[in-house]
């Protein structure tokens, strides 16, 4: 699978100060960092821009490419909320994720929110794809939704999953630029892996 920008590395150093032994303190995992490019075949790194309320522990938290940087943030989400969650991971809670892309110049646009994200960009195909409440949604690069997928959309014909919902999960863009794909995961391994063309966005199984 093509990655978004083979040729450089998307690192995140954070300003964050807290006490490493404190693994409650949610700065660990998001805030204001200084982003950097690394050309992966001359090692050297570049800085980009620095950015607030950067989730740089999020397992895909940003990718370049095309000279432009998409990147998850996550706002409002405070310890008392994480307590709440805890308690009730179905709660309703004054937070959120969000899609920005960014120029080299510092210019930024949301481009989608939830809570939960995760994405993977083809800026050349113009789409990105979005994974949000066990959704996957493509959007345009400009904006605007392309797409929406259910888990039932993906599975393969006749296959049933039970007692448990699988999860969404994305791979990416095929090198040859024609699918994208995915997989259906129940933890801990996957049940099925699903590809969608880009001119016809149909299931392909």
């Amino acid at each position: 699978l093509a990655a978004a920008d083979e040729n450089y590395q998307v690192i995140f150093k954070s300003k964050e100060q807290y006490d490493p032994n404190d693994y409650s303190d949610l700065r660990r995992s998001f805030g204001s960092a200084n982003v950097y490019l690394k050309n992966l075949q001359t090692q050297e790194e570049k800085f980009f821009l620095t950015l607030d309320n950067v989730y740089f522990s999020h397992y895909h938290p940003a990718e370049f490419s095309n000279g432009k940087l998409y990147v998850i943030k996550r706002i409002g989400y405070t310890k008392e909320i994480a307590r709440m969650t805890s308690d009730n991971p179905r709660a309703e809670q004054g937070w959120t994720d969000e899609l920005w892309e960014y120029q080299a110049d510092g210019k930024g646009n949301r481009i989608y929110s939830a809570q939960g994200l995760d994405f993977r960009a083809s800026v050349e195909q113009g789409i990105i794809a979005i994974v949000a409440n066990n959704k996957l949604i493509f959007i345009y690069t400009s904006g605007g939704i392309v797409k929406e997928y259910q888990v039932d959309d993906l599975k393969i014909d006749g296959v049933v999953f039970s007692p448990n919902i699988p999860q969404i999960s994305l791979l990416g863009l095929a090198r040859n630029g024609v699918y994208f794909w995915g997989n259906l995961t129940i933890c801990p391994g996957t049940e099925s892996f699903f590809r969608i063309h880009k001119d016809f966005w149909g299931n392909t199984g």
